[in-house]
């Protein structure tokens, strides 16, 4: 999958506000089709959000592959059904807040998250039904936050009419510097360990995983995501955002189906634009297929010739043994000089043939790089049979 000419490996998204819009409980069925679409072309799909484990696995079990759980803001991390990664509340920390919290007012509601459940001890009785059933959160309910059992992984006070805003610059005030103090969105502050976050819960997920962040392509709306935004290759805001979460974002989408389609569309007309450019130099559709599968294992080579498939100049950004393609080129113009003198029908394919070879030339460099740099440095001129 590419856009904009950076290969993308991996998908991570936030879910409330992101993928789902308007209150709905459930991803529309799109995104199951294209996520697995995606990761049946081998794409790992990484689901970020505020929520709890339990709820985000049944909310996409009807995906078909494994995916990734950055869950709670990031304080815990689940891959098959194990714990990746895991951050908690000192106790002594998060018994001040919880006592502070809970005489808010405001309508109010307090959600202590555990590893496995949430903790509720509501003013009304609805709330945590509503958490329960409509929601779809395993709750565990509690006479007093006292019985707590476990360090939290998050608390979160809900504010139904939305966030008081001098409710929020006052606790980023007090607890800054101990707790991350985030908008989740939909009326929901969240406090969180200072060192978690979707951001450095993403970080923690490639290095153990094993790909790039700058090959992740990431999706949210909310300050909870914004960590995760600032790091990604590239990454969306979607429209209804607020101005500081655009501001850390490259783009602005309103549909995070629509931007995946496009991203697996674009790799689709790379590769017929490829193969188009290799034929035309008279090579067979075998060659063609494995011309391409070489520039699809070579990110950067793969991303200058895209560049110049889509604007018709060099990126030049990346170099094989200190030569960048435009240096290639200017070789093989000089070494081929004979063919400015042949007639049209014989040089009309003369410009693809110089494309081709060069980006041909720089995949062979890179495993023979010595071979080439001596024929760079040692062979100009006159164009003769065998030579090249």
């Amino acid at each position: 999958m590419r856009i904009n000419g950076k290969r993308i490996t991996t998908i991570v998204s936030d879910f409330d506000g992101t993928i789902l819009k308007k209150g709905a409980m459930e991803p529309p069925a799109e995104f199951f089709q294209i996520i697995d679409k995606a990761m049946e072309e081998g794409h790992l799909f990484i689901a970020a959000s505020g929520r709890q484990y339990f709820n985000m696995y049944n909310m996409l079990k009807g995906l078909k592959q494994e995916i990734v759980y950055i869950c709670e803001n990031g304080c815990l991390v689940m891959y098959k059904g194990e714990v990746l990664h895991k951050e908690t509340i000192e106790k002594e920390l998060s018994v001040g807040l919880i006592e502070e919290l809970q005489v808010q007012g405001e309508g109010s509601e307090l959600i202590v998250s555990g590893e496995r459940t949430c903790y509720v001890a509501p003013h009304v009785p609805e709330f945590s039904d509503v958490m329960e059933q409509k929601v779809k959160y395993h709750i565990t309910r509690l006479k007093s936050f006292a019985e707590v059992p476990e360090k939290p992984l998050k608390i979160s006070i809900y504010y139904p009419k939305g966030i008081p805003e001098e409710r929020a610059l006052y606790f980023k005030e007090k607890y800054g510097k101990q707790l991350q103090v985030v908008d989740a969105g939909n009326g929901f502050l969240d406090f969180n360990p200072l060192t978690s976050g979707k951001g450095p819960a993403l970080i923690k997920v490639a290095q153990k995983l094993g790909f790039e962040i700058q090959e992740c392509m990431a999706f949210g709306d909310s300050e909870n995501d914004m960590s995760m935004l600032e790091i990604a290759g590239i990454a969306f805001a979607m429209e209804g955002a607020k101005e500081r979460v655009k501001a850390v974002a490259d783009y602005e989408c309103d549909s995070v189906e629509d931007v995946v389609w496009f991203a697996m569309e674009s790799e689709e007309d790379m590769k017929e634009w490829i193969y188009e450019l290799t034929k035309s130099v008279g090579k067979s559709e075998e060659e063609a297929t494995e011309f391409w599968q070489r520039l699809k294992g070579d990110a950067e080579l793969l991303e200058e010739l895209e560049y110049y498939a889509i604007n018709k100049e060099f990126l030049c950004k990346y170099k094989v043994a200190g030569y960048s393609v435009t240096d290639i080129l200017v070789w093989q113009v000089d070494h081929f000089k004979a063919y400015l003198d042949r007639r049209e029908e014989v040089n009309r394919y003369r410009q693809d043939k110089l494309i081709y070879n060069s980006f041909d030339i720089l995949l062979q460099m890179r495993k023979n790089p010595e071979f080439y740099v001596n024929k760079l440095q040692g062979e100009t001129g006159t164009d003769y049979e065998g030579k090249y």
